[in-house]
């Protein structure tokens, strides 16, 4: 479905659905045809597709910047787990969720729940140190 063709376009890309605009034959597909299959799309298969940001995408990118980067440095703390001392990687913890409690999301539900994720990142990397003291 284009439903699942969006979700591995996000696996890929890390561009969520809601901000994908795809681009095909001169049709545009968005969030009201995710359930329609490929082939009832009129998509064959080698159908080239274009891949563009959405204009909800123009509206949030900043502040969906500012979550991709907490997020490459929660990717870089869970990389140095086990070469910090605990209390050294709770304090880098802390800022980081600091960090991510002043992101203001707008009322997007889409950014909400990419900030609600990422705090739930990088507390588990605490909780998983704090079992081990």
């Amino acid at each position: 479905t284009m439903s699942d063709l969006q979700d591995q376009i996000h696996r890929a890309t890390g561009l969520p659905p809601c901000y994908q605009r795809l681009l095909a034959r001169g049709v545009k597909w968005d969030a009201n045809l995710e359930n329609q299959t490929l082939a009832d799309a009129g998509l064959e298969d080698r159908t080239k597709i274009m891949l563009m940001h959405s204009p909800l995408y123009a509206k949030e990118k900043d502040v969906f910047e500012q979550l991709k980067k907490i997020e490459g440095e929660i990717e870089d703390l869970a990389g140095k787990q086990t070469t910090l001392e605990s209390k050294v990687l709770s304090e880098l913890v802390t800022r980081i969720c600091c960090k991510l409690d002043g992101v203001d999301t707008m009322g997007s539900a889409t950014l909400r729940a990419q900030r609600k994720e990422l705090l739930r990142r990088a507390e588990r990397l605490d909780s998983a140190t704090s079992h081990d003291d």
